[in-house]
């Protein structure tokens, strides 16, 4: 009988099957947007960077103010990147769900980084704070919430919601989340990251069947509710 993902939780065969098939299967629509990606970023960068360093070069001797606005400079350079991821994730999320995607949804998601960033922020602070306490809990703490950046950008929640519906979701995963997180890091160094969309993809695959497990409760107590209010109504 064929493994099927959700078994026992989680299928990293069906995972990563998933994300190679996507991805070869539209390798031009995948290669265009990795070639915009890194022009976009290439461009911001030039644009932000370049004349700052070629004023610099004319200048003897700087000060503090000029590290200051030197790393003021490569954080507006890295919101940009986050910007990019962002728009990333929701194409993932497009191909998972069936939706029509354009290179242009790698642009569409700005209203989302105050919370995205913020979202981020804590779970990094989570997870350093858990590798220093004794390495383990920071390893806990990725994968329980793993999928946090996904439920935000896909329900459009807040960081909170899309931190406990992240843990809530992975409670019978998070071991899986792990192995799952150190083949894709094995795979993609032993593809020269070539394949990392692939891998980025198979993101995708997990949260989708992760999230409707999650949801099928509820879509069901709904229906029963909505029944019950029918069956009402009738007498």
């Amino acid at each position: 009988m064929a493994h099927k993902a959700g078994d026992h939780g989680y299928c990293l065969g069906d995972t990563f099957g998933w994300g190679l098939k996507t991805f070869f299967g539209h390798f031009i629509f995948f290669a265009g947007i990795v070639l915009i990606a890194l022009l976009s970023f290439s461009a911001v960068f030039g644009i932000i960077y370049l004349p700052f360093n070629f004023f610099a070069s004319q200048v003897e001797e700087v000060g503090a103010g000029f590290y200051l606005l030197l790393m003021l400079l490569f954080l507006i350079i890295g919101f940009f990147g986050f910007y990019l991821y962002l728009g990333w994730v929701r194409i993932q999320l497009d191909y998972i769900q069936k939706k029509t995607s354009s290179i242009g949804r790698l642009f569409s998601q700005a209203r989302f980084i105050p919370r995205a960033f913020l979202l981020n922020l804590l779970l990094g602070l989570m997870v350093m704070f858990g590798l220093i306490a004794l390495i383990l809990p920071g390893i806990y703490l990725w994968c329980r919430f793993y999928f946090a950046t996904y439920v935000l950008l896909d329900k459009d929640t807040g960081v909170i919601d899309a931190l406990k519906t992240s843990f809530a979701m992975t409670h019978e995963s998070y071991l899986a989340l792990f192995a799952y997180t150190v083949a894709s890091a094995i795979f993609s160094f032993i593809t020269l990251f070539l394949l990392w969309p692939s891998v980025s993809l198979s993101n995708a695959f997990g949260y989708n069947y992760l999230i409707q497990k999650f949801d099928k409760p509820k879509k069901k107590k709904v229906a029963d509710d909505s029944e019950k209010k029918k069956k009402k109504a009738k007498k």
